[in-house]
């Protein structure tokens, strides 16, 4: 008599293992601006020996429609409230001539008014207040795939370099910010990282994308930064103040990232570009849904014991609805806009008392409730300035 025949194995998928951790060293890099626009800026930002990593200007997969009369910023003396460097007729790109203006009337301010004293002479006057910046700038008019030709470009030609014995290895992260709806956000991750494949196929290092390091290969890694924060667009409020709108984009990206099958590519870690939060409600949404994504891209089971995929979290874009005057008779708004309103999203000296806070705040929510994410490194922006360190007011500007 023959026996009950077996009953088949549930064959359990595996869980995929999590993008390698994204790491810098220097523990420093810039913030999506005008100044990281084009391939010139992308190209210095790479080469700059005191960074670890550089960050593009916020793309999109067709570009943003930028308008050089209406999207302006404008740099200020916190305590006095004085303009010392603004966009003026230039375009706001790094290569424009707004920009040469502001760097160059920027640095006069600085070191004329305060006498060359550095910290001491802004201790002095200023009241230690520093400088703070305004803009009611959108995207990159530049699309996506042009960002990653340059990236591209930039990293083989390093390769090559090293190849020859030319140069010092550099091992930097380049975090490409990007925006859009979930479904384009989503094909951004596909792009980006298709051109890490290429890039490790091509260089041949070990490290894989995300490692970063000069000991661990010496071809920059790639990131994904998506910027769900800026506060510019009309009729499009910043979908991280929104639960739904959370939830909705990091399921869209953590999906993609968890089906090798599908992507057949490097997985490269990424990460979400949050607005200033400023009560715990906001913060308990954040971590509710980072908790979430835990239970739904592969990353563990239930009960808080999954790995969530986001690898860090980009804390914070500009404070938005501010406003600022010249002090003229007529009290006119510094930045034009659309309706003449001259309200943008403020960064610099004034923010940092609350950047500061919202990383405490942070870190306390993580450990009490559990989250395991892969890696999770906070950048912290929006609020450090530092005179003595940085030879430039450009580090100020967020978007």
């Amino acid at each position: 008599m023959a026996g009950p025949e077996p009953v088949p194995m549930e064959t359990k998928k595996a869980a995929p293992a999590p993008p390698r951790p994204l790491r810098m060293t220097p523990p420093l890099l810039n913030s999506a601006s005008p100044w990281a626009t084009t391939k010139e800026d992308l190209r210095a930002l790479f080469g700059c020996a005191r960074t670890g990593g550089v960050t593009t200007r916020t793309a999109t997969l067709g570009g943003f429609a930028d308008d050089a009369g209406r999207h302006r910023y404008a740099f200020f003396d916190a305590g006095t409230q004085g303009v010392v460097a603004d966009s003026g007729s230039g375009s706001g790109s790094g290569s424009g001539s707004g920009e040469g203006k502001g760097v160059r009337e920027g640095e006069k301010g600085e070191k004329g008014e305060k006498g060359e004293k550095g910290e001491k002479g802004e201790k002095g006057e200023k009241g230690e207040k520093g400088i703070a910046s305004l803009n009611n700038m959108g995207y990159s008019p530049v699309p996506l795939d042009e960002y990653l030709a340059w990236i591209e470009e930039i990293v083989l030609e390093q390769g090559e370099k090293e190849k020859k014995g030319v140069g010092k290895r550099k091992g930097k992260v380049f975090i490409v910010s990007v925006t859009g709806s979930p479904g384009e956000v989503a094909e951004c991750y596909r792009r980006i990282a298709g051109l890490a494949a290429k890039i490790d196929g091509n260089i041949g290092s070990s490290a894989g994308a995300g490692a970063g390091g000069e000991e661990e290969g010496g071809h920059a890694s790639l990131a994904m930064e998506i910027n769900l924060s800026c506060p510019n667009i009309p009729s499009a409020p910043p979908p991280a103040y929104s639960a739904a709108g959370l939830k909705t984009y990091l399921e869209a990206v953590a999906l993609l990232a968890a089906d090798r099958e599908e992507l057949k590519m490097t997985v490269v870690p990424w990460g979400v570009k949050i607005p200033p939060y400023t009560h715990a409600g906001q913060f308990e949404m954040l971590v509710d849904a980072l908790k979430g994504l835990a239970h739904t891209s592969g990353g563990g089971g239930g009960g808080g014991g999954g790995r969530c995929p986001v690898g860090f979290v980009t804390a914070t874009n500009t404070l938005g609805s501010c406003l600022l005057l010249d002090g003229s008779e007529g009290n006119m708004p510094v930045l034009g806009s659309e309706g003449g309103t001259g309200i943008g999203g403020m960064a610099g000296a004034p923010c940092k008392r609350f950047i500061f806070i919202i990383i405490i705040i942070f870190f306390f929510f993580f450990f009490c409730y559990l989250v395991r994410p892969a890696l999770l490194l906070l950048l912290q922006i929006c609020g450090g300035y530092f005179p003595s360190k940085v030879n430039s007011l450009r580090t100020n500007i967020s978007l």
